[in-house]
Parts: C-alpha cells; structure tokens; sequence
C-alpha cells in the first residue's frame, strides 16, 4: 500500500473517530440544556417536579410533556418548541440555576460559588 495513502486513511479514520464523540457530547448538552428549560416552566406551571413525584403523580408530568412537546412531533424545530413552551429564546440559564441549586444542596455548597 502506498504510505501516503495509508497515512491521509489513518488521518481521516482519527478524525472521524474524534469528531463523533464531540457530536455526542454537543447533542447531549443541547438536550440538557432544554431539559433545564423545559423544568423550569413545568415548575413554574405545576409546582415542584420532586414533589410531584414524591407523591406518584407522574401523569401530571406525562401530561404536561404531551400537551407541550410531544403533540407536535418534528412539525417545529427545537428552537421553536422552546419558543412556544417556554417564551423565550435557548438559554442554558435554567440549567445553571438547577444544577447550582442540586448540587448546592446535596453537597453543602456556598450558594456563592
């Protein structure tokens, strides 16, 4: 085989190999970044989500996703499903301020840091 051949194939096998987790760690962001939003409003809306588990009410939640997100299926874009349930443009706000106030908690942080 010829060697650059060899080498501009291992380069190209690398590359894809470090592009595909960074595509993996993107879309998971994303998704958690329009859970934080997503929470922030059923709360806002239904009250606290541990509670309302706590107490087995998950229909609430199931129903709440349903009438919000999930009637609409892939007619709107991310972007417009935050849109038209949150009122606002993506922010990962929401999801600072729950996983400072989670871990502020469950850790013993200073509400500071």
């Amino acid at each position: 085989m010829n060697p650059i051949v060899s080498v501009s194939t291992w380069f190209v096998n690398l590359n894809a190999w470090f592009q595909l987790p960074l595509i993996a760690v993107i879309s998971y962001l994303l998704g958690s970044i329009y859970d934080g939003m997503y929470l922030e409003k059923m709360e806002e809306e239904l009250g606290s989500v541990d509670e309302i588990l706590a107490d087995g009410r998950i229909g609430e939640i199931t129903k709440w996703l349903n009438e919000k997100i999930h009637w609409y299926g892939s007619t709107r874009t991310p972007k417009e499903v935050i849109a038209a349930v949150c009122g606002k443009e993506v922010s990962a706000q929401p999801l600072v301020r729950y996983m400072k106030k989670k871990y502020t908690r469950l850790y013993g942080f200073s509400e500071e840091a």
